[in-house]
């Protein structure tokens, strides 16, 4: 089901991705279980015997289960394997440390050093490596709201203060249509009805907003319509470039906002991709650019695509060429069209080198006259 498969949160927890949440510690944690089993079966063992043990084995396992239906639910395995872990590595401990014998006291002097060596180099490598994906760095990850769970390890304000915005410019009645991953910020930060939130269990409403968004601007001007919607919200990230063209900003999308999930809206609203989108499954065409309402609602257009390995450019998409944007409102604050942008964002007008987190504001013009 597309509407399933394009929540990340979703999907199902994989090896590699538990190990990348936890590292070291699925080691302890799996030797934490094995000594529990094997301690409690010896009977003149000094290992504690209560029902704490027994409880905390039995919430590891339980919460390693439940982990594994979906990633969101990792937060579960994280304290089960804290636990575990916690166990594994003290029986480990106390069993290196335990010996002191004088006649090999030396040589149990350089075991147990070895063996607190090795320990902190194993808890390090999950800090340190790799550089750009460790613990520390994913303890540094902005809140979603911050940068609204892009790529870019950015904080920003552009949406407390689009939401903000809304709140104060606003109809208190006013209906905000936006794809439904924003409902929330809406709902409560802006203080403002929206058309679908994450907790909508209709997929038909879901369903409805995708083919707003992917059919032409007059047919989804009239769906918002019957929507009833006053505003509309679309979400650009990218990254303005460190040169410009004379004096044109260059920007580079997919960054993680509306324009990294089109493939999904178009899956959503039951359209076929080649239409919309080149062979590489994320460029748009000309048709997605020209003849949908969320490519009229991008505030940029594709200026040229360049091959950053080999520098070609070249005026039409080919495979390995990313596109370049330049700025191009194409419904503007005074325009007759269906949609009027009356809020950007302040990253909008970012400096070179810096990430946009572009929330984009765009009233209904409801005095709007289809041609057809």
């Amino acid at each position: 089901v597309p509407l399933v498969d394009s929540v990340a949160e979703h999907a199902s927890t994989t090896i590699q991705q538990s190990f990348f949440f936890h590292s070291i510690l699925m080691i302890f944690a799996g030797l934490g279980i094995w000594l529990i089993v094997k301690n409690h079966q010896i009977k003149n063992s000094s290992f504690i015997k209560n029902d704490m043990i027994l409880f905390s084995l039995i919430f590891g396992l339980i919460g390693i289960y439940v982990s594994s239906a979906f990633v969101r639910l990792e937060v579960f395995a994280s304290l089960s394997l804290i636990i575990l872990s916690s166990i594994g590595l003290s029986l480990l401990v106390k069993e290196i440390l335990k010996n002191n014998t004088e006649s090999k006291k030396f040589k149990n002097l350089i075991i147990k050093f070895s063996f607190l060596v090795g320990i902190i180099i194993l808890l390090v490598i999950p800090i340190s490596f790799p550089s750009n994906s460790n613990w520390v760095t994913a303890a540094k990850t902005p809140l979603t709201i911050l940068n609204g769970g892009t790529a870019y390890p950015v904080s920003t304000n552009d949406w407390l203060e689009s939401m903000e915005w809304i709140k104060t410019n606003t109809p208190k009645d006013a209906v905000i249509a936006s794809w439904w991953d924003y409902g929330y910020w809406i709902s409560t930060l802006g203080q403002r009805a929206t058309i679908a939130d994450n907790s909508t269990i209709h997929t038909n409403t879901i369903e409805n907003l995708a083919k707003m968004l992917m059919n032409s601007p007059e047919e989804g001007w009239q769906m918002l319509r019957d929507m009833q919607a006053d505003y509309v919200i679309v979400f650009v990230s990218g990254q303005r470039l460190a040169v410009d063209n004379e004096d044109q900003a260059l920007y580079v999308l997919q960054g993680g906002g509306d324009e990294s999930k089109k493939q999904w809206f178009i899956r959503i609203a039951e359209e076929p991709l080649t239409q919309y989108l080149q062979s590489d499954g994320i460029t748009g065409t000309d048709y997605f650019w020209n003849d949908t309402l969320l490519g009229k609602m991008f505030p940029f257009t594709p200026l040229a695509y360049i091959n950053f390995q080999t520098n070609e450019q070249s005026a039409t998409y080919q495979p390995g060429f990313t596109p370049i944007y330049v700025k191009d409102i194409k419904y503007t604050s005074d325009s007759d069209g269906p949609l009027r942008l009356v809020h950007a964002s302040p990253s909008f007008d970012a400096e070179k080198g810096q990430p946009i987190i572009g929330v984009f504001i765009y009233e209904v013009n409801k005095d709007f006259v289809p041609t057809n």
